[in-house]
């Protein structure tokens, strides 16, 4: 446990020569080693006499929502490319006349369309992170 002072809503550290009561009746707050962690890495302030946890910065918290948004459209690609991979093999086959166009139709349709969902997500993911 350790021993701060608040004074104008700072904090300062301080030896104090007599007993804990002592300190505590002189203003003092005794604090846990992890919040004067917190205090000392500005973690932590003052609010009505008690120590609480500092609210993240807007900044902090639009770029963490940012990082959100870019990893779910990256796995959304990323699911999309695999669906892509997965059919390749019948693209190769109507490539090399395997099949037939009607039989290859229906996938190529879907092809079409995860690719163009791969487009527009990378177009929100572009515009949007700046």
């Amino acid at each position: 446990m350790k021993l701060v002072y608040s004074k104008g809503g700072e904090f300062c550290t301080s030896t104090f020569s007599g007993n804990t009561e002592t300190a505590l009746n002189a203003g003092y707050k005794e604090v846990s080693d992890k919040m004067y962690e917190k205090l000392l890495n500005r973690e932590a302030h003052w609010v009505n006499e008690e120590l609480v946890p500092r609210e993240k910065p807007q900044s902090e918290i639009d770029e963490e929502k940012e990082a959100k948004r870019i990893a779910a459209i990256d796995a959304e690609i990323a699911e999309l490319m695999a669906m892509l991979f997965e059919t390749d093999y019948k693209a190769i086959k109507f490539a090399e006349g395997w099949i037939t166009p009607a039989e290859y139709e229906e996938t190529k349709a879907q092809r079409q369309a995860w690719r163009d969902r791969i487009n527009e997500l990378e177009a929100e993911k572009g515009s949007n992170s700046k």
